[in-house]
């Protein structure tokens, strides 16, 4: 609003709010909906473990003691790890909470926010994925305002106060200097090495035509569809890996048990 003000296209500016805040709404939409099925199955897995191992296998406990015999290794390392659920959760709760409030202030530094956001990035498929995500509400929101004809400088300290992202936001502050230095858009991007080189050469080649909003565009797009697809595969990724470790979790107590 403030760019749209000061550039006289409000008017085109918040028309373009609309659309993209629209597209935001139906991505987390998307993202929620995919990650109903595993969330229900993850609570519902550690809500069962957790009566089993805290109600019922303390009661194999007085039939192992009656025998006197000395117990597997596993059996003994179920055993432990009930006794400590059973009689220890409130400490167990305790921990959890304290590491919570310790997270949530850490994150609240800028040293420690710049560490989780780049940590983000770095996390094997999840951080491919939030990437994608970043790059397509960078290159959509930068592209909505050069095309309702902010220049480019100020489009650039707009976009770069509205990632979320600290690391991604730091580098577009790096590509803002150089491109206020008489560097080429596509430059700082290239050495930044943070995103594909598609995207570098889609910016590229948007300098060179003369169409630099549509090739952000174009980008934005690309990342959206792609978006799309992930979150129709998380699922069909999730489900397996989750039945195998629940499956996993289960053999290993009845062999216990056994």
């Amino acid at each position: 609003v403030e760019a749209g003000e000061a550039a006289g296209i409000l008017d085109q500016v918040l028309e373009r709010l609309v659309f993209l805040y629209t597209q935001e709404f139906e991505l987390g939409m998307r993202l929620r909906s995919a990650m109903i099925y595993p969330t229900v199955l993850v609570v519902f897995a550690i809500g069962v473990i957790t009566f089993f191992l805290t109600v019922i296998i303390p009661k194999f406990v007085v039939v192992f003691e009656a025998y006197n015999a000395r117990l597997p290794m596993a059996t003994m390392l179920l055993l432990g790890l009930s006794r400590v659920l059973s009689q220890t959760w409130f400490i167990f709760l305790l921990v959890l909470a304290l590491g919570i409030f310790i997270f949530k202030n850490y994150l609240k530094t800028d040293q420690g926010r710049y560490k989780i956001h780049h940590l983000l990035l770095k996390i094997p498929v999840f951080g491919i994925f939030y990437l994608k995500t970043t790059t397509a509400r960078f290159t959509r929101i930068l592209s909505m305002l050069i095309q309702s004809g902010v220049p480019l400088l100020e489009a650039l300290l707009v976009t770069e106060k509205t990632i979320n992202n600290v690391v991604i936001s730091q580098m577009v502050g790096r590509v803002r200097l150089a491109v206020s230095s008489g560097q080429p858009l596509s430059e700082p991007f290239k050495t930044s090495g943070l995103f594909p080189s598609m995207v570098v050469q889609m910016i590229s080649a948007g300098e060179k035509s003369g169409r630099i909003d549509a090739m952000l565009a174009d980008v934005a797009a690309y990342y959206d569809q792609e978006t799309e697809y992930a979150l129709k595969n998380i699922p069909a990724i999730l489900e397996p890996v989750l039945l195998l470790i629940m499956g996993g979790t289960v053999l290993f107590i009845a062999l216990s048990v056994l």
